[in-house]
């Protein structure tokens, strides 16, 4: 009897080793394509704030650095387009001490490349903003509201 419950017990063990190893090599092939659909990239730049380092970027997933001299990288993934990198067409910054700033990234119509020096490699996978981004506050009107 001992042998037998022994028998079942390593049966048991190996069916679920099997299963495991199975979802293992599943997650490795969904990992695998993620990485061919996706590209990490870098955001950088300089935030001119009071509190720079209350300031969040509403593009980042918890990996964005802000430190209290106002530099900041950021890491995202783009998704990869047919011939290009899919690049967000805005970043927009807040601190609920000194503002806001929304930067336009459309390469076509944007003035802000020029406003704030901000280049895109490909190659580097990098966004640079090279001049510092000063926030401002929302106008409110009468009612309270901006």
């Amino acid at each position: 009897a001992f042998a037998f419950t022994l028998k079942n017990i390593n049966d048991s063990t190996a069916k679920q080793l099997e299963q495991v190893t199975a979802e293992n090599e599943t997650l490795k092939k969904q990992n695998s394509d993620l990485k061919i659909l996706y590209e990490n990239w870098t955001i950088e730049g300089q935030i001119a704030a009071s509190l720079p380092e209350k300031t969040k970027l509403f593009v980042d997933a918890k990996n964005t650095h802000i430190s209290s001299t106002g530099d900041f990288s950021s890491n995202i993934y783009l998704k990869r387009g047919e011939n290009d990198e899919v690049i967000p067409t805005a970043l927009c910054f807040f601190n609920s001490e000194d503002g806001y700033k929304v930067i336009n990234l459309n390469q076509k119509t944007s003035k802000d490349f020029e406003l704030f020096g901000i280049t895109i490699s490909k190659e580097k996978h990098q966004i640079r903003i090279g001049k510092p981004i000063k926030l401002r506050k929302a106008i409110l009107f009468k009612d309270g509201k901006p």
